[in-house]
């Protein structure tokens, strides 16, 4: 079997072991010290998530879950405080705009899914122990209930982002590096750019075709 057939393998069979521990570690890099990090250890007072867990020791003991469980518990708690930011802002649906949606689409889905893309387009930033299962909603609304206090989803009209360290009591500190703002449009540049480079590097089986369409491109 070609090399190049395992990649095509790999790419549709997502979610195993290793892509959760890397996802999580991820987000860890991307939202960490804005605030992610802090709502886990200090908020959360889940202590055993240290920044070695989330990077060196992601795959160790029951590291895996804690972190997935933590980044879901504060991302449940961001959706919350933005839905209630949402809510109070001008950019909600009035009366009127709702009688409106159900005149036209019988719901209320459409007005609300539109003026919400406008809200959020408005904000602009240049296992070893056994696991226990229980509710996440309590850690989920204390999530959401201290991106409230601090006004996570308050449009400011912020041109920085700052640190928010672990044991400062969430007061800010240093600017967060240009390099985890807008990761997403980076990252998706990035692949663009390098990634026929990257299949001509691991598959020699697809180096012919990757040439010949370059070829094709350039002419």
């Amino acid at each position: 079997m070609a090399r190049s057939c395992s990649y095509d393998w790999a790419g549709i069979c997502i979610g195993d072991l290793h892509n959760k521990g890397y996802f999580n570690e991820a987000c860890f890099k991307e939202h960490g010290k804005s605030g992610l990090h802090y709502i886990i250890y200090d908020v959360l007072k889940r202590t055993k998530l240290t920044t070695e867990v989330f990077k060196t020791r992601k795959f160790q003991e029951n590291f895996l879950l804690q972190t997935r469980e933590a980044n879901r518990d504060v991302s449940f708690g961001y959706c919350m405080a933005a839905c209630m930011e949402f809510h109070r802002s001008t950019f909600f649906p009035t009366n009127a705009d709702f009688t409106q949606s159900m005149r036209t689409s019988c719901n209320h889905s459409g007005v609300l899914l539109s003026r919400f893309k406008e809200w959020v387009e408005s904000f602009d930033v240049h296992h070893a122990s056994r696991h226990s299962e229980k509710s996440s909603f309590p850690d989920q609304l204390k999530a959401g209930w201290f991106c409230m206090t601090k006004e996570f989803f308050a449009n400011q009209r912020r041109k920085e982002v700052r640190t928010m360290p672990l044991g400062k009591k969430g007061i800010l500190q240093d600017k967060i590096s240009s390099k985890v703002i807008f990761s997403y449009e980076k990252g998706v540049e990035k692949i663009k750019k390098d990634l026929k480079v990257k299949l001509y590097e691991c598959f020699p089986d697809l180096r012919y075709n990757i040439l010949v369409e370059q070829s094709g491109t350039s002419e």
